[in-house]
Order: C-alpha cells, then sequence, then structure tokens
C-alpha cells in the first residue's frame, strides 16, 4: 500500500431538524479539519494571536475563530425541495455560509463531521 496515495474525500452533511431529526433539505458537502484550507485559516489566526500577544483573547475571539475554521472547511453546499433561508435558496458564497454557520444547531451538525477523522477516509 502507497501511503502516499491515501486521500481524504469530501463528505455530505445532511442537516436535520433539530427536534424531530427530519431531513431539512440542506445539504453541505465538507472537507475534514485537516484539510489545506482549514489549515490555511488557523495558521493566519495562531499568527495574528502571536502578533499581539499583549491583547487578552476574548471568548467571542475564540467562537469566532472557531466559526471561521468551520466555514473554511464548507466548499459547497445543495438546498433540496423546499429547503430555504429566509424564503431562498442561498448562493454559495463566503458571506452566505457564515449567515448559516451562525445558527448553532447548524454549524453543531457540520462541526460533528468535520471533527470525525476517519469519515473521510475509505475503508
Amino acid at each position: 500500500m502507497d501511503l502516499q496515495n491515501i486521500k481524504p474525500a469530501t463528505q455530505k452533511v445532511d442537516i436535520r431538524h433539530p427536534g424531530t431529526g427530519a431531513a431539512t433539505g440542506l445539504v453541505f458537502e465538507v472537507v475534514s479539519k485537516q484539510s489545506d484550507s482549514v489549515k490555511a485559516v488557523e495558521r493566519r489566526q495562531l499568527d495574528k494571536q502571536l502578533r499581539s500577544r499583549a491583547k487578552k483573547a476574548t471568548a467571542a475571539d475564540f467562537e469566532s475563530d472557531m466559526m471561521d475554521r468551520t466555514a473554511a472547511a464548507v466548499v459547497g453546499w445543495e438546498w433540496k425541495g423546499d429547503a430555504a433561508w429566509g424564503g431562498k435558496k442561498l448562493e454559495f458564497t463566503k458571506e452566505n455560509v457564515a449567515a448559516v454557520l451562525a445558527t448553532s444547531w447548524v454549524r453543531n451538525q457540520v462541526e460533528e463531521v468535520i471533527n470525525d477523522d476517519a469519515s473521510f477516509f475509505e475503508s
């Protein structure tokens, strides 16, 4: 087995209603937290923290950083059926991803998948 050929795949995250577990019709496509795009965001955040050591970080800073890393893992989405956000099927943009991920129950479902490294590799 050539270890260099082992590469992670993307995963689909079917967003489920937090109370009923029913599919909402919103499906995120995500990469692992180990992906280059997420690691680049982490490096920028760490560089910023190292440059401003005198500034005390707040809980809001940590939450914002986590949101940015989660958003960096989202590489696409699909709005199926009558799924909508504010009555619209949102275009895939960085701003729209951040707006949807600002809803904690959505973000939690995405983070659960991106934090499971093994799920990105075929067995």
